[in-house]
């Protein structure tokens, strides 16, 4: 198997998935609400950046977007 990088569209599907499956209900529902909307209109480097806000904590995030932070 090689390790070619993947198309845009096969990113995209993927993130989603990630995003719909955090493992806290409120970030599913954040992050995946957010790809469902806008993820198709994303451009390559705002799909990087939004695999980079995957990459963190749950509870990191969470506590960013709500303030508590």
């Amino acid at each position: 198997m090689t390790d070619q990088p993947l198309d845009l569209d096969t990113r995209r599907r993927r993130i989603k998935v990630r995003a719909w499956r955090r493992g806290m209900r409120e970030m599913d529902l954040i992050l995946g609400g957010f790809a469902d909307r806008h993820l198709a209109d994303l451009t390559e480097a705002e799909v990087d950046e939004f695999e980079k806000l995957l990459d963190e904590s749950d509870r990191d995030v969470y506590s960013w977007i709500s303030g508590e932070l």
